[in-house]
């Protein structure tokens, strides 16, 4: 998280005292702005111990130009105003907003009804190490299965369509798959995770770092999905994916939040118009 904190902050130092700035982008990386430091995200942990050696040297740089110093790292990342562009449920710092995050920038899916099948749909990456032992338990899980891997090498795909899974050299739309899937497993990212969340779909995750962690982790408590740890073995990896597919509570919590979703449109857009609206006319 570092690099990406830094990176941002680096950017928006550019424009700090000089043009007003909307920043627009997911809750992981738009810490609430009141906040006077970076807040952690695991108990007990500093995710940024140089926020002040950051700090203080945005304060050198902007002495320099002769521009005001931001005085805290959320402020800064924050902008002069900011829209987060995401669920409220999978905002990994709701309880921590002054106002809940707006909902994702595009127009979610509409929620899908229950599947007429149990079916499995991956999403994954290759280069992830515990991935080939969960596409392992997920060829032998005696049901439908259809795979996108990203960077997959040859030998496995052919090794997958001899187990008759069906290998996607694209991405499909996830919307369309997930009308034949009664399952969504995938590594965690918020993108897929939302648009699975919003088509009602249980989710079965393999998280390869901590924002996806942390996505996981409000997916969990929601009830919609299950999450497996990296050194899993092939016989937990494969009781996990059976309880996962045959779970009717899973089933039903993920219908339950489609519902909520489809009924609470996002608000980013226009409020992201609204900001900019205002700011041109402050500046």
């Amino acid at each position: 998280m570092n690099h990406q904190i830094a990176s941002a902050a680096a950017t928006m130092l550019a424009a700090y005292g000089r043009i007003p700035v909307l920043a627009v982008g997911g809750g992981y990386v738009l810490p609430p702005a009141h906040l006077p430091r970076m807040p952690a995200l695991l108990p007990g942990r500093s995710d940024m111990p140089d926020e002040p050696t950051l700090l203080a040297n945005a304060a050198a740089v902007q002495r320099q130009r002769k521009l005001p110093a931001p005085h805290t790292l959320p402020s800064l990342i924050g902008g002069a105003a900011h829209v987060v562009c995401t669920y409220p449920e999978t905002d990994v710092y709701a309880d921590l907003r002054a106002e809940p995050a707006s909902g994702p920038l595009e127009s979610s899916s509409r929620p899908l009804g229950r599947p007429e099948r149990k079916a499995v749909f991956a999403y994954l990456a290759a280069d992830v190490r515990p991935t080939a032992r969960l596409l392992q338990v997920l060829a032998k899980c005696g049901f439908p299965l259809e795979v996108f891997v990203r960077d997959l090498p040859a030998r496995m795909k052919s090794a997958l369509r001899v187990a008759n899974v069906r290998v996607h050299e694209t991405p499909p739309p996830l919307a369309e798959v997930a009308e034949r899937a009664s399952l969504i497993v995938h590594h965690g990212g918020i993108g897929t995770a939302e648009a699975a969340l919003a088509l009602g779909r249980p989710q079965f995750l393999l998280p390869k770092h901590l924002e996806q962690s942390l996505n996981a982790a409000n997916l969990v408590r929601l009830g919609v999905a299950m999450r497996l740890e990296p050194n899993f073995s092939l016989a937990e990896g494969s009781a996990a994916v059976a309880e996962a597919i045959s779970s009717e509570s899973l089933s039903e919590k993920a219908q339950e939040a489609a519902a909520r979703l489809a009924k609470r449109p996002s608000a980013s857009l226009e409020r992201i118009i609204s900001l900019c609206e205002d700011l041109s006319r402050s500046s």
